[in-house]
């Protein structure tokens, strides 16, 4: 599923935001700390995150945005660097996240 929308402050500049979301079927936890549900691959034409998400968590986006409800989204991440970054969480809601 792809989630297009901007950034309410701007990361290196860029405005626009593309979300890929993945159904994350292993449910297995990686070695990596701390554990990351995604990364940004590009910034330019605008940033472009891929994010893994539990089956439950998925579903859950996945009703909301198909009943139109999905309309805000946070993440927390790293000091982009180059033109990646690491993205270590993520929520999303039908409403404002503070």
């Amino acid at each position: 599923m792809e989630l297009r929308g901007v950034f309410d402050e701007p990361v290196r500049g860029q405005s626009e935001v593309a979300i890929s979301l993945h159904e994350d079927e292993t449910g297995e936890v990686g070695p990596n700390r701390p554990a990351v549900v995604g990364h940004i691959v590009d910034m330019r034409p605008e940033c472009k995150v891929l994010v893994t998400l539990a089956s439950k968590q998925f579903d859950r986006v996945w009703a909301l945005a198909s009943g139109g409800q999905l309309t805000h989204a946070w993440m927390s991440l790293t000091k982009p660097r180059y033109n990646d970054a690491t993205v270590p969480a993520m929520a999303f809601a039908n409403h404002p996240i503070e």
